[in-house]
């Protein structure tokens, strides 16, 4: 142990085999890391919330087009009552017409 620490205070940390310079005490490196995976982080958090907002959107769309699908549905319905009734019109006309010229 004695050893150890005799060598620890004698060699110069550049001797070490395993040395390489500012790896673990490298603030710079160390700020611009953080920063980076900062920015990974907050990119992957807008584009989550990009989805969502996305998803959000696509489903309040599909909301709407159901609403105005139904609308044009009730149109329709009411468009094809209207002729029903115009079609019932013309047939008493024409009853009407065969009654007189039967006569």
């Amino acid at each position: 142990m004695n050893l150890v620490s005799t060598l620890a205070h004698n060699v110069p940390p550049e001797c070490d085999f395993m040395y390489t310079d500012g790896v673990m005490f490298n603030e710079n490196e160390d700020k611009k890391a953080v920063q980076a995976i900062g920015e990974i982080i907050l990119n992957e958090q807008k584009a989550m919330m990009g989805r969502q907002q996305q998803s959000q959107q696509g489903n309040q769309l599909e909301a709407l087009q159901f609403t105005i699908l139904n609308k044009q549905l009730e149109l329709l319905q009411k468009q094809e009552q209207l002729v029903d009734k115009e079609s019932m019109k013309l047939d008493l006309e024409l009853t009407k017409l065969k009654a007189r010229m039967s006569f």
